[in-house]
């Protein structure tokens, strides 16, 4: 399994068939196998209130499992892209280890479908690869209208999604770890021998070093250029327009730190995104790359 930095981008509408689907599911401590838990085990983890919202779920989902004992719970998951509970954004501040994986055709036939509602009902309840397709076509037909649900204090009380239901235990591809266990970076064209309080960092390395170079979206060419369709993601190869002078070529210094505290903030245009983050505290205890040339390294003339 590999630990992975950022969530996994997925764009539904580029999705073809069942092996572009990267299923999902989110636990407090990490794993490296996922299995479905006996509900000793369920009820030792959660208050009883939790635990019985637990049983009335598996409830719903035991008589298409004739088979499966009725001692052990079942994995519950979802898949990317068709969740606002593993929206890409919302992850960026998960403290849950998150993890994907796919499954294969035959695995798919050995799982139920669902999908959780804006009110958090679940409906649609289907089994194998026909229902998979019925669910995900429903989903799409209303993904407009799915939104997470909060309640009068803001609290979040109830997360549309498709619902993936796995009696069998599952190897991850990637585990994704709780936001403060991730690297962070910070591009610069000076070295420094410590990262200031309220340095801007992001989880992109890529990211930390376009902006390290100086630049202004008016001078860059982006088209075909930009690395990702997420928006607020500088460009990975910078083109500078013709008219533009480019900037002089110099290092560049990369610093990355690891499990350290950071907050969301605006980048300097006023815009929020949930990568775009700052240190809290002063580090000096970091690992630095040096790039030699800018110019070099973007592949620019």
């Amino acid at each position: 399994m590999e630990r992975i930095n950022v969530p996994i981008e997925v764009f539904v509408d580029s999705i073809e068939n069942t092996k572009d689907l990267y299923f999902v599911v989110e636990t407090k401590s990490e794993q490296q196998t996922l299995r479905p838990q006996t509900y000793l085990q369920l009820k030792a983890a959660n208050k009883d209130d939790i635990f019985k919202k637990l049983l009335d779920r598996d409830e719903l989902y035991r008589t298409h499992f004739i088979e499966h004992p009725s001692t052990v719970s079942f994995i519950h998951g979802s898949i990317a892209g068709f969740s606002t509970l593993f929206d890409y954004t919302r992850l960026f501040n998960s403290d849950y280890y998150t993890y994907y994986f796919k499954l294969t055709l035959q695995e798919i036939s050995k799982c139920l479908f669902s999908i959780t509602d804006n009110t958090g009902e679940i409906k649609s309840i289907h089994k194998g690869i026909t229902g998979a397709v019925s669910v995900l076509k429903e989903w799409n037909t209303y993904r407009k209208t799915y939104k997470a649900q909060e309640d009068k204090n803001g609290n979040i009380i109830s997360h549309p999604q498709v619902n993936v239901v796995i009696p069998f235990k599952v190897k991850p591809l990637y585990c994704l770890p709780p936001f403060d266990q991730r690297k962070y970076y910070h591009g610069s064209t000076k070295k420094l021998d410590s990262l200031k309080s309220w340095t801007y960092v992001t989880p992109y390395r890529e990211d930390a070093v376009s902006f390290a170079v100086p630049w202004s979206s008016e001078d860059l060419i982006y088209d075909e250029h930009e690395t990702s369709e997420v928006d607020g993601r500088p460009p990975h190869n910078l083109a500078f327009r013709t008219s533009v002078k480019k900037p002089n070529d110099r290092k560049l210094y990369v610093y990355e730190v690891e499990g350290v505290q950071t907050i969301g903030a605006k980048t300097n245009t006023g815009k929020e995104y949930p990568w775009n983050r700052v240190l809290v505290k002063e580090n000096k205890e970091f690992k630095l790359e040096v790039i030699n040339s800018w110019k070099t390294h973007f592949k620019l003339k």
